[in-house]
């Protein structure tokens, strides 16, 4: 009678040992259930602001062509007016006083 005792307290004790056991892991599984919604909200942000990074780079290069055809349009025109300005002086220089 005195073993069976001491068997049901070693049960018992057992048995207050695993669900001590099965609480922590429930609260580590907890935890990294946690973690791992926070790394989706972080991965989520990251996408999200390259994609920003690729529209504005996008827009940054659309800009910069524009602007390298304004550049090459004001060339040809700096050069029509100093030919007009070439041709200006020829006639005003025709003029005697």
């Amino acid at each position: 009678m005195a073993q069976s005792h001491q068997m049901a307290e070693t049960s018992v004790m057992d048995a207050e040992s695993a669900s001590v056991s099965l609480a922590q892991i429930s609260q580590a599984i907890t935890q990294i259930s946690d973690m791992a919604s926070q790394i989706a909200t972080a991965a989520e942000k990251q996408t999200s602001v390259t994609s920003e990074i690729n529209r504005n780079t996008e827009s940054i290069r659309e800009v910069s062509q524009t602007l390298s055809q304004e550049a090459n349009s004001a060339t040809v025109k700096v050069q029509e007016l100093a030919k007009l300005s070439d041709s200006l002086r020829r006639e005003v220089g025709r003029f005697k006083l």
